[in-house]
């Protein structure tokens, strides 16, 4: 059964009220917005790098059996350990896992457990040491999800681990109805926004992640400028104030100067004189160069709102 974007999370079949819960702590209460809780990065787990034999390099990923975990050191400096041990790769090379501060790790990872760690390796005595990887436990349960696949990784929400929410979101991106995703106008017919998020968190291959973030873009994009043009219209509604009809204390002004304006003063003043004589309210980008003389132009405003029995202030954020 197909369900609607806007459907609160609780009606998404197999999420638990806890999840529900640490999920909303996190802003998301809707499908909508789970399935836009994009992923920070990808794994391509239909590869996984080699078990390296030394320290170099950046992060990798790596796939293994722990074959030997224990809990050392005690209070502020204990930590949990792990040896992971690379069956694939035939060589049966090893590394090494600390966590710290992270007791309850022994619940989680044991012996003969399937991983996958993601992590940048260094050494010390010898080993070849990974603190703090990201990790994933393997089961049979869900492969087809966490494996064999360029897999999303999210940001953490406190509460529902990244397996549990890949899972989720796997299954909301199953049910929901594609037309319920489009909130005021479909800016690409030809890629519908259900296929950029399917894209988008399940790409088959990279690229097709970057087609789905360029389409939320140009989408984001299309949504500020609407933004603006409702605001504009929304402005023009507007009734303002006349000003501008008595001009004594700016001609005063000008004949003081021992100086002529130039013609790109002359157009500007003369073009805010128009808009202050309407009744809608002005609204003017004055830009320029340092020096081109833009606060002149803006004194020459403030002496027609002065001279309407107005009040006018000069804001100066610069120095």
């Amino acid at each position: 059964m197909e369900m609607n974007a806007n459907d609160l999370l609780q009606s998404l079949s197999g999420v638990r009220n806890q999840e529900v819960e640490a999920l909303r702590v996190a802003g998301i209460e809707r499908i909508a917005e789970l399935i836009e809780w994009l992923p920070k990065r990808y794994e391509d787990r239909r590869r996984f790098d080699a078990f390296p034999a030394q320290a170099g390099g950046g992060s990798v990923c790596l796939r293994g059996l722990v074959i030997d975990t224990q809990r050392k050191g005690f209070g502020g400096k204990g930590f949990y350990e792990a040896v992971v041990e690379d069956h694939a790769g035939g060589g049966f090379a090893q590394v090494t896992c600390r966590w710290f501060k992270m007791p309850f790790l022994h619940k989680i990872i044991a012996v003969g457990h399937e991983v996958v760690l993601y992590g940048k390796p260094k050494e010390n005595g010898g080993k070849v040491l990974i603190d703090h990887p990201e990790f994933e436990v393997v089961s049979e349960e869900g492969r087809s999800v966490h494996l064999e696949r360029i897999v999303p990784i999210y940001k953490n929400v406190s509460g529902v681990p990244q397996r549990r929410l890949r899972e989720v979101i796997f299954k909301a991106l199953e049910v929901v109805e594609g037309d319920s995703l489009i909130s005021l106008y479909d800016i690409d017919p030809s890629y519908p926004k259900i296929k950029a998020f399917r894209e988008a968190h399940f790409p088959e291959e990279l690229k097709e992640s970057d087609a789905a973030r360029r389409y939320f873009a140009k989408e984001e994009f299309f949504l500020q400028q609407l933004r603006v043009v409702w605001r504009r219209a929304r402005h023009a509604d507007l009734s303002g104030r006349i000003l501008g009809k008595r001009t004594g204390l700016l001609t005063e002004f000008y004949n003081s100067l021992p100086f002529d304006l130039t013609d790109a003063q002359k157009r500007s003043v003369k073009e805010i004189i128009r808009d202050m004589r309407v009744q809608r309210p002005m609204n003017r980008l004055l830009q320029g160069d340092v020096g081109s003389g833009k606060t002149f132009v803006a004194m020459c405003a403030m002496l027609l709102a002065v001279d309407s029995g107005c009040q006018a202030v000069l804001m100066a954020p610069t120095q």
